[in-house]
């Protein structure tokens, strides 16, 4: 997965420069992104739920190692297909992927 992120940071970089403004990303932008059919779309919506799934782990979900890039993904644009649009306007792009990801593989306390 770490690889993965940092073959797309690049195009992750070139693509958030586009709007200089934000100041954050939202989940409507991101669900956008996932359902672009563009390349350069769908690698900044990869790299993304990357970056969210890779910083994530060992606090906010512990997912085992046999987990792909491809669940991961699947689970990111299935949580974004079950928000509401108006919910999506409203909260950062992290906040329903930390969710679905700590709901998916919450760690265990100690």
């Amino acid at each position: 997965m770490k690889a993965l992120i940092a073959s797309l940071a690049i195009t992750l970089a070139l693509f958030t420069m586009s709007d200089a403004s934000a100041e954050f990303l939202s989940a409507q932008q991101l669900k956008a992104a996932a359902d672009d059919p563009k390349p350069e779309a769908q690698m900044f919506f990869i790299a993304y739920t990357a970056g969210v799934f890779d910083a994530g782990m060992g606090q906010a979900h512990c997912a085992p190692q046999s987990v792909s890039p491809p669940q991961v993904i699947a689970l990111a644009k299935g949580i974004l297909e079950q928000v509401p649009p108006e919910k999506l306007k409203e909260m950062s792009a992290d906040m329903p992927l930390m969710y679905i990801f700590n709901k998916s593989w919450p760690c265990k306390s100690v």
